[in-house]
C-alpha cells in the first residue's frame, strides 16, 4: 500500500516536472522562431 502512494507521489513530481520543461522549449521556441522572422 504504501509503494503503491509512494509512485504516485514520484509520478506527480515527475508529471510537474515534464509540465515545467515542456514550457520552457516552448517559450526557447518561441523566442527563436520570433528572432529568426
Amino acid at each position: 500500500m504504501l509503494c503503491i502512494r509512494q509512485f504516485q507521489k514520484s509520478l506527480k513530481q515527475l508529471r510537474e516536472l515534464s509540465l515545467l520543461f515542456s514550457s520552457r522549449i516552448n517559450g526557447a521556441v518561441q523566442s527563436f522562431i520570433i528572432q529568426n522572422l
